[in-house]
């Protein structure tokens, strides 16, 4: 049986920032940052180090009465308080990752978005992605080369397909 598939090898250079999400993220009670790295926070040795320093309750009252609290807001709180000098994020870290100062505010932290990525923890493009980008490029390269591809394209969007 004649296939209409034929295969072939691509290599592609990205020309402009790529961000392929996995519709994973991450908020502001599950990060802190400690100079350029994001310390994500293992919730276990953070309760538990909570319950360690006495302030398990207090942490839980402050995310009652904050809809949009951060966990760097809540250590704010116990240094200002003396409860604790500085954040010991061993205490707390699951991992570290690096960031770029221009992405993160230190003063207004946003969730962070993730990557999808491999089983070996690495980040990949799917096929889907790089389909649908090939295809956006190809339709936009016809329809700005033919003004009969455009006006049919106006008319009748899926007539993009004729060519």
């Amino acid at each position: 049986m004649k296939s209409d598939y034929v295969n072939f090898t691509l290599n592609c250079k990205v020309m402009s920032p790529l961000f392929i999400g996995s519709g994973e993220s991450i908020n502001k009670l599950d990060y802190l940052l400690d100079k350029n790295d994001v310390v994500f926070i293992d919730k276990r040795k953070l309760v538990k180090y909570f319950k360690e320093i006495e302030c398990l309750n207090d942490f839980n009252k402050f995310l009652l009465q904050n809809d949009k609290a951060s966990l760097k807001e809540f250590f704010d709180i116990l240094i200002k308080r003396g409860t604790v000098n500085k954040i010991d994020y061993s205490l707390i870290e699951k991992s570290r990752a690096k960031y770029y100062k221009n992405k993160i505010s230190k003063t207004n932290l946003n969730e962070i978005d993730i990557f999808i990525k491999d089983i070996d923890s690495n980040p990949y493009i799917p096929g889907s992605s790089l389909k649908g980008a090939f295809r956006t490029v190809l339709e936009s390269c016809i329809l700005n080369k033919s003004n009969k591809a455009l006006n049919d394209f106006k008319v009748n969007p899926k007539a993009v397909k004729n060519y």
